[in-house]
């Protein structure tokens, strides 16, 4: 159902920045990423292109994933949770740029750049899921 899928990748990023929020308040604690993190993310992205490789979503995310909503709700929560994003990347301080806020449940903390790449391919890995339901 594609709407099940939306909405899995809505719950996704809003919980995503949630973490990235909390995560921020003490960034100049954290380490900065470096090269182990981009080899994650290109694994990372290699694997979310592979259409035989299934992933589980981890259990958080699971249990803040609302039933599946009309296709009119989910698009206006889509466009308030991408302002919220917007607005949080435009407040990050550019020392924090490279910061490990960002948590993913297999290849663990990456900087929020990593994290937005991987919310790209996290769309891209649904996509042919929505073209098939869609014939």
């Amino acid at each position: 159902m594609i709407s099940q899928i939306l909405t899995h990748l809505v719950a996704s990023e809003m919980l995503s920045l949630r973490y990235i929020r909390k995560k921020s308040l003490s960034a100049d604690q954290l380490d900065d990423s470096g090269w182990e993190e981009s080899f994650k993310m290109v694994v990372l992205r290699i694997t979310q292109r592979l259409p035989f490789l299934k992933f589980k979503a981890p259990a958080a995310l699971l249990q803040h994933t609302p039933s599946p909503l009309p296709f009119t709700e989910v698009t206006v929560q889509w466009h308030a949770a991408r302002l919220d994003l917007r607005n949080f990347l435009e407040s990050i301080p550019e020392k924090n740029i490279r910061k490990k806020i960002f948590k993913h449940s297999v290849v663990g903390m990456l900087d929020v750049r990593q994290a937005m790449d991987f919310f790209g391919e996290h769309i891209l890995h649904h996509t042919p899921q929505i073209r098939r339901l869609m014939k």
